[in-house]
Formats: C-alpha cells, sequence, structure tokens
C-alpha cells in the first residue's frame, strides 16, 4: 500500500513540474526580439556615408571598395578654413538622447541596465569632472549615489532615481 502511495505521489508531483514548466515556457517573455527589418532600419539610421568615414582636419578622404573592379583616380584633399557655420552645443547628442528619455516618460533606480542608464553616466561623466565614472550601462550603487549627489546640487534634494524631473534638470545643465 505504501508503494502505491509512493508511486501515486510521484505522478502527481511529475505532472504538476510539467504544468509550471508549460506555464513558464508559454507565458514568460524571452526578452527583446527585432526581425530582420528591425535590425536592417536601425543600421541604415546609423550609417555613415562613405566619405566621412576617414574624415579627418576637414579632409575629405575617399574611401574606396577593394572588391570593386574598375578603378577610382584619387581626389585631392583640401586644408581650407570651413565656412562659419551656426554654434552646435557638443553635447547635443546626449541632450536630444535624455530628451527622448523625458518624451518617454523614462524611469531608472538600482538594477536597472541598458543604453538609457548609459546616457545617463556620461552626463555623469561631464557634470562630475573631478570624478571618473565609467559607463557600464548599469545602474548600481555608484550611479545612485551620483545621481543623488547631483540631485541635492540642482534639484536641492533627491532619492537617487532618475525621472522626467532629474532628466529634465541634466539638459537643462547642458544648455546653460
Amino acid at each position: 500500500m505504501n508503494e502505491l502511495k509512493y508511486q501515486i505521489t510521484q505522478i502527481v508531483f511529475l505532472i504538476l513540474l510539467g504544468i509550471g514548466a508549460y506555464w513558464a515556457l508559454t507565458s514568460l517573455d524571452s526578452g527583446v526580439q527585432y526581425t530582420r527589418e528591425q535590425i536592417i532600419e536601425d543600421e541604415q539610421q546609423v550609417s555613415v556615408p562613405d566619405e566621412m568615414v576617414n574624415a579627418v582636419n576637414n579632409e575629405t578622404v575617399l574611401v574606396v571598395d577593394e572588391s570593386s573592379e574598375e578603378e577610382v583616380e584619387p581626389v585631392e584633399t583640401t586644408t581650407s578654413q570651413p565656412e562659419e557655420q551656426p554654434q552646435v552645443s557638443t553635447h547635443q547628442t546626449l541632450i536630444d538622447a535624455l530628451q527622448k528619455m523625458v518624451d518617454d516618460n523614462v524611469t531608472m533606480d538600482s538594477g536597472s541596465s541598458g543604453t538609457r542608464v548609459g546616457t545617463v553616466q556620461k552626463f555623469l561623466d561631464i557634470y562630475f569632472t573631478d570624478k571618473t565614472i565609467s559607463v557600464d550601462n548599469d545602474f548600481g550603487p555608484t550611479t545612485k549615489n551620483l545621481v543623488k549627489e547631483f540631485q541635492q546640487k540642482e534639484l536641492n534634494g533627491g532619492d537617487g532615481r532618475v525621472g522626467p524631473n532629474t532628466l529634465k534638470a541634466m539638459i537643462g545643465y547642458l544648455e546653460a
């Protein structure tokens, strides 16, 4: 009789284990997935024109695809001064990234990770000129303490979490 109870217990345990595994496989999110078209679209948005790849000191260098069979004549390089252009903030890409996070109503705290955390860490590296800050895309205790210190100085208090108000203060600092 005890052997029959043991076998029934084992069968019930295996059935529960199977149900739990089925639930985990069907309902848990496997993470971010990209289609081939999304990856290609992202690469196209980031791509740089071939003429700009090797641009140094305002010299335009022609990049030639070595696999092409036709010969290309070399292009003369110029070292003339660039024309006056409107002054653009040196931190404009960082400002744009921070503004996008404000628009998306992003909130970050300890344990957060990803490129958005890296963006905040890049700002902190600019803000704290006397400290060396590594951009590791991980919102750990060091990042939290630096955010809290920034909030104390610029917002007269804070909890170390990054939300829209903190992001707006970061943008304001960069634009000043």
